[in-house]
């Protein structure tokens, strides 16, 4: 018998100390710069560039020493490649991409109103002339269900007292798609292990048997993406002021197609406003050779919000890909306007957005800096 556990817990130890003492090493290092400044006149004019460049060798740091961690296998990354080879095709699911509009999102969250939610087809087109909205875009652990959806908007509504005394035309569309990991690829996952390991595996480790799935939820990612094309297509050509709001693995549906559609239409309009939160994202994938490089152009104001000790992008999303996540880290530098915004004192390692055992969801942490972001009082 071999306790999977076990492993899981000394890896995510080992990462655990690593980021804190990176975070550590990143604020000390900032104070001293900015002590310093104070002394010398004209130096605070370029504080901004320096601790941008300070974070950035911090996180060289940080990769490179995960690197060496991988390579000296204190990091389970070769095995959790092995288990992947061995099940990927056992976990292909259709993600049954769906998107649905809220019609009544003020009745519904702040007066008790049953939720009106319409299926619309992905090359809908009947925008409110002048009005102003968002599509919201979950991460994992999702099924592809309206309801779910509903409840990812919700908590991030009553957060903010969305729309709460609003009397204007509000588009609210909530994308749904499958990321849940289901008891079937639970199992998948475990025998995968024991094929792999040769013996009977024993103990929990939630975040080995979600760096399996990962890439399989990437791909859905992908496939979901593709199937808003037509919608975001419209969005940006529509007269009103839309903006995104995704989080996790959804900025990773949003980047897909976001990229896409930049390349297919360079000019086209800007969305106001993309929060892309706690980002299931490469760190460098904004970077001039990243994967979805030219993805922050889908919108006006393109804002990454991450947490050094994100409990999640921190470990699982590590074990899947053997490097840094842009939710740990930040944005790193791109060729295009993104605003990166540290928010590890507000919401530490959390990363889910619901309540867990008493622990308050992400939005619910993140939402005095949201409203500071978004000029509410």
């Amino acid at each position: 018998m071999y306790d999977i556990g076990k492993l899981e817990k000394k890896a995510n130890n080992t990462l655990r100390d690593l980021s804190e003492a990176g975070k550590v090493l990143l604020d000390n290092t900032l104070n001293d710069v900015q002590h310093i400044a104070n002394g010398a006149a004209g130096c605070l004019a370029e504080w901004d560039s320096v601790r941008l460049r300070v974070a950035h060798r911090a996180i060289e740091y940080f990769t490179t020493i995960q690197r060496i961690l991988i390579e000296a296998e204190l990091l389970p990354v070769e095995l959790i490649q092995k288990v992947w080879e061995q099940v990927s095709g056992k976990l292909e699911r259709d993600p049954n991409p769906q998107v649905y509009a809220l019609w009544n999102p003020k009745q519904a969250v702040w007066e008790g109103a049953i939720p009106n939610l319409e299926s619309l087809p992905a090359d809908y087109n009947n925008f409110h002339i002048e009005a102003s909205g968002t599509i919201f875009i979950h991460g994992k652990d999702y099924q592809s269900d309206p309801k779910e959806a509903y409840e990812f908007y919700v908590n991030y509504a009553k957060e903010l007292n969305l729309y709460k005394n609003s009397h204007t035309i509000q588009d609210v569309f909530l994308v749904c798609y499958d990321t849940k990991i289901t008891d079937e690829a639970d199992t998948i996952i475990r025998k995968g292990f024991e094929t792999v390991l040769g013996t009977t595996i024993t103990g929990s480790a939630p975040n080995l048997f979600a760096a399996v799935l990962w890439r399989e939820l990437e791909r859905r990612a992908t496939l979901t993406g593709d199937f808003l094309f037509p919608l975001l297509k419209r969005m940006r050509e529509a007269k009103g002021a839309y903006g995104a709001v995704t989080h996790s693995l959804g900025c990773f549906t949003l980047a897909h197609v976001a990229n896409r559609l930049v390349n297919v239409q360079p000019d086209g309009n800007r969305l106001r406003s993309w929060h892309c939160m706690a980002p299931a994202l490469p760190a460098n994938a904004f970077t001039g050779t990243g994967i979805f490089k030219d993805a922050p152009l889908i919108s006006d104001d393109t804002t990454v919000w991450y947490s050094h000790i994100d409990s999640i992008l921190s470990t699982a999303y590590i074990y899947a890909n053997g490097y840094p996540a842009m939710g740990q880290t930040g944005c790193l530098e791109s060729t295009n306007s993104v605003e990166n915004i540290d928010v590890t004192q507000f919401v530490g390692p959390v990363h889910n957005v619901q309540e867990i055992a008493g622990t308050p969801g992400y939005f619910t942490l993140v939402a005095p800096k949201l409203k500071e972001k978004l000029g509410i009082h």
